[in-house]
């Protein structure tokens, strides 16, 4: 469900905003595993709630160009690179607030605090471990639909939509049952209720896909007898 980060850099790049009236900006671009993060750290702010990670290349301010809008979560002892899923449900333009690349190509990353330590003295603005919110229910939902292969709980800015004919088996209970429940908690989740997430359930449903290498998928968990959304961070 995560790509682990193993390697942060960060290069010289140069920006010619002539056309905005600003000359040219000497700053660096942070790159994770070999695929740019932020490409304009002079220009780079964050925001607890969400943050604009790819800047306008032609001005270089935030909220310029569309996309690429993610925020930063805990998860147990790593931080988590997520979509800003609240500001896309929220936005009556939703494509605004799309992920990044990063996130669409490598998945939803999970970093350990080694690795955020040397992110955070390449990046100023970061925030300490402790000072980043805890992954709610509504990031959980985002990381899911990002990450579940075939878009099987529908697209990440439309209303959650499981396409039940790809799920074949679950490893634990009757399968419609557990899809009722799956999707009873999504769509209370979309609807608001942060709080139906688990890190560590009593048990983790393993649902088997019907796509290509025939994946795996457990998004579903329960805690004392009670259906929540999880996401096995390990």
């Amino acid at each position: 469900m995560f790509h682990e980060v193993e390697k942060i850099t960060s290069e010289p790049r140069t920006f010619d905003f002539l056309d905005s009236g600003q000359g040219k900006i000497e700053t660096n671009q942070i790159n994770v595993d070999g695929v740019c993060l932020i490409n304009n750290l002079y220009r780079f702010s964050f925001e607890p709630d969400s943050f604009q990670t790819i800047l306008c290349e032609c001005c270089g301010f935030s909220g310029c160009a569309p996309g690429s809008w993610a925020c930063l979560r805990r998860l147990e002892n790593y931080v988590v690179l997520v979509p800003a899923i609240e500001a896309i449900i929220e936005h009556e333009l939703p494509d605004e607030y799309m992920p990044p690349e990063i996130l669409t190509k490598l998945g939803p990353l999970k970093i350990t605090a080694g690795i955020y330590k040397h992110l955070r003295t390449l990046v100023s603005e970061l925030p300490p471990f402790e000072e980043i919110p805890v992954m709610s229910a509504l990031d959980a939902m985002g990381v899911q639909k990002l990450a579940i292969p075939g878009r099987a709980l529908g697209e990440l800015k439309s209303p959650v939509e499981i396409r039940r004919e790809v799920f074949i088996a679950a490893s634990d209970g009757d399968l419609h049952d557990l899809l009722e429940q799956y999707e009873s908690v999504l769509t209370e989740v979309e609807s608001g209720d942060k709080t139906l997430f688990v890190s560590i359930p009593d048990k983790v449903i393993e649902f088997h896909l019907d796509l290509p290498g025939f994946p795996t998928w457990t998004g579903l968990g329960f805690k004392d007898g009670r259906a929540l959304l999880t996401t096995p961070i390990t």
